[in-house]
């Protein structure tokens, strides 16, 4: 059982050894795993180039992960890559709090959009996401493309 704990929020804070480490060590709360999916030491080495971070951390220590690629200025649309809390913190309002985060920034960079793409038996995932405000726009093979239209403009 967790004591009491607030996390301390920041953007853009974590270096490149400490993101690798985070996704290695949590590679089993993906699904499917994700180093099923991706090599983690290059795929972290794609991110830190990229995208932007928003951490979560109790007493100095990661505990969530928000990856954004940001990068679409012309098309104004944000791509959540990977979305992940440490299995005790879990459904205590941190992911929330990071999609939050991570919208209030795209808006304040005038982004319209933000997509992510989630597997198909993800169904916490997906419920969490609808409840966030995303819609499925695509359904893909095993997965299916989310959308969260920002400032009521569907582009």
């Amino acid at each position: 059982m967790l004591k009491s704990f607030k996390p301390i929020y920041s953007h853009n804070t974590i270096d490149e050894e400490s993101l690798c480490n985070y996704l290695y060590n949590s590679d089993e709360l993906f699904t499917p795993r994700l180093s099923d999916l991706v090599e983690i030491i290059e795929y972290s080495k794609k991110l830190f180039k990229y995208a932007d971070f928003f951490e979560a951390k109790v007493k100095g220590n990661i505990i969530g992960l928000l990856v954004i690629y940001l990068n679409n200025a012309e098309g104004r649309k944000g791509y959540i890559s990977t979305l992940c809390i440490s299995k005790e913190y879990q459904r205590k309002g941190i992911a929330k709090d990071l999609i939050n985060k991570a919208i209030e920034y795209s808006k304040r960079i005038s982004f319209n959009e933000i997509q992510l793409e989630v597997y198909a038996s993800n169904n916490n995932a997906i419920e969490f996401y609808k409840y966030i405000g995303f819609e499925k726009i695509k359904d893909l093979h095993n997965s299916q493309i989310m959308s969260l239209y920002l400032n009521n403009t569907k582009e």
